[in-house]
C-alpha cells in the first residue's frame, strides 16, 4: 500500500483477491456497476494489466483499470497509425458525495506519479454536471496534464422501469409504442411457437450455450469492429464471473431452434446494465435485436421487481434512443502528462481533430458526406 496525505492506493495484479483488503468487502451503495473493484477486476489477465483501488482516509473511493493500449491516430475514419500507452481508466458517475472537485483534482495529480513514462488517464462516462468535470478546469489540473476530449459527447440512455410493462411503454412516444407492438406481433406471426427466449443465469447453463453464442456473435457487426464474444475474451471471462455471482445473464432469442440475437448483462443492485448484444444479420427483417431487448423488458418486470433501471452504458444510438426514457449528457477526456512526449501526442491529436473537422464541413458544404464517409470506411477496413 503506497500513502499520500489523503489518497491510499492499493495495487491488484492477476491472481490477487480482493477479499484481502478488508476495506473493500463493502463498498458505496450508490456506485455504478463499472467502480465496483469486482468487475474491473474482471478484466485483469496474465499481461500486464493491473487494478489501482483508491481509498479516501481508508474509505473505497473507485477503482481505477491499468492496461496497455495502442492510441489510434485518425484522420476522419481513415487510420494512419497508432501510439502505445499505458491507459489508466477512471469511470465518471461517482456520487457527488465522494470528493469535493479540489479533492478530485489531488487525486488525479497523485495519479501523475504512478503514471510512468507512457502513461495517460482516460476518464469515461463523465456526467456534465459532476465534480469530476469540474475538476477538469482546475489550473493546479492544467498546470500537469493537456486535457483532450476524446470523441463527441453523447446520451447516457437508460430506461426507468416502471410499475409493468404497458406503463412503462406508455412512457415512450405514441410512434415508438406503435412500432414495438407492430415488430413483437410480426415476429410472433411469422415464427409463432418456434419462436422463444432463453435466459442462461448459472455455470452449467452457460458452459452448454458457450459455442452457440460464439457462433452467433461472430456474424454480428460488433465482431467485425474486434467486440465480438469469444470464448478466451474478456467478456466470456467476465460473464462467467457474473454468473458465478447470481449477477450475470444472457437472453438468448431462439427462431425454429436458432438462436437468432442475444443481450448480455448485469442485474448489480438496482440496475440491469445491458453490456454486449448482436444479432444474425440473415435475419435482420425480424427485428430480432428489438424483440430480444421487448422480451426481457417482460421477463424482468416478472422475476425482477426490484430492479429500477435498465442502462445501455456508454453511447448513443437509435435504438436506445427510442427504448429509453431517461438521459444524461457523458464525455469522456484523456488526461495527458505536460512532457515533451505528452506535448508530441496532444499537438498531434488537436492536428488530426482539426483537420477532420475542417475535411467535414467541406464535404457537407458540397453535400457528399455520407457518401464519402462510405467510401473512407471502405477503404479504411481494407
Amino acid at each position: 500500500m503506497e500513502l499520500s496525505s489523503r489518497w491510499q492506493f492499493h495495487r491488484v495484479t492477476n491472481g490477487a483477491r480482493l477479499d484481502e483488503f478488508s476495506d473493500w468487502k463493502s463498498v458505496p451503495s450508490d456506485w455504478l456497476l463499472e467502480h465496483d473493484p469486482w468487475w474491473n477486476a474482471g478484466l485483469l489477465d496474465s499481461g500486464d494489466s493491473e487494478l489501482l483501488l483508491v481509498s479516501k482516509h481508508g474509505v473505497p473511493f473507485a477503482g481505477v483499470f491499468v492496461h496497455n493500449t495502442r492510441l489510434e491516430l485518425q484522420l476522419g475514419e481513415i487510420a494512419l497509425g497508432s501510439v502505445s500507452t499505458r491507459r489508466f481508466v477512471l469511470t465518471g458517475g461517482l456520487p457527488h458525495g465522494a470528493a469535493h472537485i479540489s479533492e478530485l483534482s489531488d487525486v488525479l495529480i497523485e495519479l501523475e506519479k504512478r503514471l510512468g513514462p507512457q502513461g495517460v488517464i482516460f476518464l469515461q462516462g463523465v456526467h456534465a454536471d459532476e465534480p469530476l468535470r469540474s475538476s477538469l478546469h482546475l489550473p493546479e489540473l492544467r498546470r500537469r496534464y493537456y486535457v483532450l476530449v476524446h470523441g463527441p459527447s453523447y446520451r447516457r440512455c437508460r430506461i426507468r422501469l416502471e410499475s409493468n410493462y404497458e406503463t412503462y411503454l406508455a412512457t415512450l412516444g405514441r410512434a415508438t409504442r406503435k412500432d414495438l407492438r407492430k415488430t413483437l406481433r410480426t415476429f410472433r406471426e411469422r415464427v409463432g411457437a418456434e419462436g422463444s427466449l432463453q435466459i442462461v443465469n448459472t455455470p452449467s447453463d452457460l458452459e452448454a450455450i458457450l459455442p452457440e453464442l460464439e457462433g452467433l456473435s461472430a456474424k454480428t457487426y460488433q465482431s467485425r469492429l474486434g467486440l465480438g464474444f469469444r470464448r478466451d475474451g474478456v467478456i466470456a471471462r467476465r460473464l462467467l464471473l457474473g454468473v458465478k455471482a447470481g449477477i450475470g445473464r444472457v437472453y438468448i432469442l431462439r427462431a425454429n431452434g436458432d438462436a437468432i440475437s442475444f443481450q448480455i448483462g448485469y442485474c448489480y443492485r438496482n440496475t440491469f446494465y445491458a453490456t454486449q448484444t448482436g444479432y444474425d444479420p440473415a435475419c435482420a427483417d425480424l427485428q430480432p435485436g428489438i424483440v430480444v431487448l421487448a422480451l426481457m423488458l417482460q421477463s424482468l418486470f416478472r422475476t425482477d421487481p426490484h430492479l429500477r433501471y435498465v442502462d445501455f452504458m456508454y453511447g448513443d444510438s437509435v435504438y436506445k434512443s427510442r427504448l429509453s426514457n431517461t438521459f444524461h449528457d457523458e464525455s469522456q477526456f484523456y488526461l495527458i502528462p505536460r512532457t515533451a512526449r505528452g506535448a508530441f501526442l496532444w499537438l498531434t491529436f488537436q492536428a488530426l481533430d482539426f483537420a477532420s473537422r475542417a475535411t467535414g464541413k467541406l464535404l457537407e458544404k458540397a453535400k457528399i458526406k455520407q457518401t464519402a464517409a462510405k467510401l473512407l470506411r471502405r477503404f479504411a477496413s481494407r
